[in-house]
C-alpha cells in the first residue's frame, strides 16, 4: 500500500519532522480526543442527577478532574476492585500527560533522523526534561490511548451491570437480604436511559 503523502507549509520544515512523525503526531491526537469525548459523555450523561449546582460545577471540571471523578464513581460501583480501578485511572492519566508532551511541545533534530527531542521552547513554571522520541513511539502511544478508551467502556459496563445484578436480586429475594443500594449516578444514569419507554395508557370511556 502507498504511503500517503503530506504537502507541507513552508514554516513546517522548520521543525525538522519526517512524515512518519507527522503522522504519528496526528494519530496520537485524534486517540487523545476519542478517549476525551468519552469523558466528557459520561460526565455529561452523569452531572443531571445531581441538584443544578453540583452540575453546573461538575460540567465545568477540567477533563483529568472529571476523569478522576469517573474513577470515584466506579469505586462506589465496584468497591472489590478499588485496587485495578485506581491503576486503570492513574494509567489513563499517564497517557494524556504524554499525549500533551507530543502534541503541545516543540521539536528538534538530533543526530538521528529518525530520533527528534522534545522540549518546551518557553518554560514555564518547572521546566520539564526534553525527552527523544520516534516515529514508532508516537503510533505505539496512539494505540496505548486507544486501550484506555476501550478499557473505559469495559469499566462503566461492568458496573452497569452490577447495578443491573442488583435490581434482579432485589426482585427475587425478600428485601430484607439485599443489601441497600450504594450505585453511583453515572450507573443509575445509564439505567435510565436504556430503561423503556412506559406502555401507553389504555383509551378512556367516551363520557
Amino acid at each position: 500500500m502507498e504511503r500517503p503523502s503530506i504537502t507541507r507549509p513552508p514554516g513546517l520544515q522548520k521543525l525538522h519532522l519526517m512524515d512518519e512523525h507527522l503522522l504519528g503526531i496526528g494519530y496520537v491526537a485524534v486517540r487523545a480526543g476519542q478517549l476525551d469525548h468519552h469523558i466528557e459523555g459520561i460526565v455529561a450523561r452523569t452531572a443531571p442527577f445531581f441538584a443544578h449546582t453540583i452540575e453546573t460545577l461538575i460540567l465545568g471540571l477540567s477533563v483529568p478532574k472529571k476523569l478522576t471523578l469517573i474513577g470515584e464513581w466506579l469505586v462506589t460501583d465496584l468497591p472489590l476492585q478499588k485496587a485495578e480501578i485506581k491503576a486503570f485511572i492513574s494509567a489513563t492519566h499517564g497517557v494524556r500527560s504524554e499525549r500533551d508532551e507530543v502534541v503541545h511541545r516543540a521539536y528538534r533534530k538530533t543526530e538521528n533522523d529518525e530520533v527528534k527531542e522534545v522540549f518546551d521552547p518557553l518554560p514555564k513554571g518547572s521546566p520539564r526534561a526534553p525527552r527523544q522520541v520516534t516515529a514508532q513511539y508516537l503510533l505505539k502511544l496512539g494505540e496505548r490511548i486507544m486501550e484506555q478508551t476501550r478499557q473505559l467502556d469495559r469499566w462503566t459496563a461492568t458496573a452497569f451491570e452490577a447495578l443491573l445484578l442488583w435490581r434482579a436480586k432485589r426482585h427475587e429475594t425478600p428485601d430484607r437480604l439485599v443489601p441497600p443500594p450504594n450505585f453511583s449516578a453515572m450507573s443509575r444514569a445509564r439505567l435510565v436511559g436504556v430503561q423503556s419507554p412506559a406502555p401507553p395508557s389504555p383509551p378512556q370511556p367516551e363520557t
